[in-house]
């Protein structure tokens, strides 16, 4: 399972005043003397609670929000769509739900809304991706009409990671240690964008603790598009330039290169040549970092494609 525990939930919506809060805890319903989880959903506007539901049975485990709805995803699998006022928004500081629950595969571990505003002629279109503890994706069409988009699973890059991330060791004793969500989300081109991080222990060695992937919807196939075991790479903390920086992948790139805590692996750059990562020296078995900035540069083209 990706679902790492149980925690309580918070969210903003574009107006910083106002706040959802979604609290696990336990109750006890009058004549039953028994406790179940509950899952307390609270707005906050200007620090003063203004609306509040609770889902019975079960605990949350995501919480997302867009100008005009908010999802709840919980541990039984089941995602919770809430409205707002259609005239002050999230400023009115009340909700209510506004669709049927929607059942999915597995717990929900991450929810992500994509909204994209319309001209006078046309309504706003609203996406939601959910991910769930087995490893499946779904994006849906939420506004103007309800319908899947696509699907798919992350399980293949978070395989990947963990097996390039083994040792022998681990192998040997059966022990495969899956990789951590760092992040899931939607890009406005329609593109499913995972970064997942291995943490570092014993039977982990240095490198490919944090790779981003991409999802290929017409061949249904995932393309790792950074990583980091490009850290042995001369280029390693200075590709992109800064004049470069403002796109998806250089996002992307700088998220890999500082790590799960947000610290470079790597300061600085070699003096490097052409020549020394194309032709073979009599040295060649110990120019591995010649190898490598070979491949990063020549990586670096075809992803930015």
């Amino acid at each position: 399972s990706i679902l790492d525990g149980l925690h309580d939930h918070s969210t903003s919506t574009k107006n910083q005043g106002v706040q959802a809060i979604c609290i696990n805890s336990t109750h006890s319903p009058p004549g039953t003397g028994k406790a179940i989880p509950c899952a307390t959903l609270s707005i906050n506007r200007g620090g003063k609670r203004t609306w509040r539901d609770h889902i019975l049975g079960t605990y949350c485990t995501s919480i997302a929000a867009c100008s005009s709805l908010l999802a709840i995803g919980t541990f039984d699998g089941t995602v919770y769509l809430y409205g707002t006022s259609p005239t002050s928004g999230w400023d009115s500081g009340i909700s209510f739900r506004s669709h049927a629950p929607f059942v999915m595969t597995g717990s929900v571990v991450s929810l992500f809304f994509r909204e994209s505003k319309a001209d006078a002629k046309e309504r706003s279109k609203m996406e939601i991706l959910v991910l769930t503890s087995d490893g499946a994706f779904g994006v849906y069409s939420i506004i103007p009409s309800q319908k899947l988009l696509y699907k798919g699973s992350v399980l293949a890059p978070m395989n990947q990671m963990s097996l390039s991330t083994s040792n022998q060791t681990s192998h040997s004793n059966n022990i495969v240690s899956l990789p951590e969500l760092v992040r899931i989300f939607t890009t406005e081109s329609a593109h499913v964008i995972v970064v997942l991080c291995h943490a570092k222990n014993k039977n982990t060695p240095f490198g490919g603790m944090i790779q981003g992937f991409v999802f290929n919807r017409d061949m249904e196939v995932w393309t790792r598009i950074s990583d980091g075991r490009f850290v042995y790479s001369n280029f390693y903390t200075t590709v992109p330039i800064s004049k470069l920086s403002s796109g998806l992948l250089s996002s992307l790139d700088e998220t890999v290169k500082g790590g799960k805590h947000g610290q470079p692996q790597k300061k600085g750059m070699m003096e490097t040549s052409a020549a020394s990562m194309y032709y073979l020296q009599e040295d060649d078995e110990h120019c591995l970092q010649s190898f490598a900035t070979r491949a990063h540069c020549e990586d670096r083209l075809p992803c930015a494609l």
